[in-house]
């Protein structure tokens, strides 16, 4: 093994002390646990897509229009709110174009 890779692994097995580290993200706490709201659905497979949480509307949009780009055709993405289960839009992947339904 390298030198650098002794230091890591000795890093990774030492006992850490929480007390050294800062949260490193700082969302709205009024919120609760649903601090990244808008979520994306797989409407064929009926499940949440991994990693796939937003904390603005727009930005849960155009991932959601990213995401069907790269799906075979006929699938479907939604994108709601947790918090009110409310259903935001839905794009379905058609042979040349991606359908949105409001």
């Amino acid at each position: 093994m390298a030198a650098h890779a002794h230091k890591v692994t000795a890093l990774h097995h030492a006992a850490r002390n929480e007390e050294q580290y800062e949260e490193r993200y700082e969302w709205d706490k009024d919120r609760g646990e649903a601090q990244r709201p808008f979520r994306l659905w797989d409407a064929v497979k009926k499940q949440n897509i991994r990693w796939r949480y937003y904390a603005d509307k727009k930005r849960a949009h155009i991932a959601a229009l990213i995401e069907v780009r790269w799906m075979q055709i006929g699938a479907a993405v939604e994108v709601y709110d947790c918090r009110t289960g409310k259903l935001l839009g839905q794009y379905i992947r058609r042979v040349d174009t991606i359908r949105f339904i409001e």
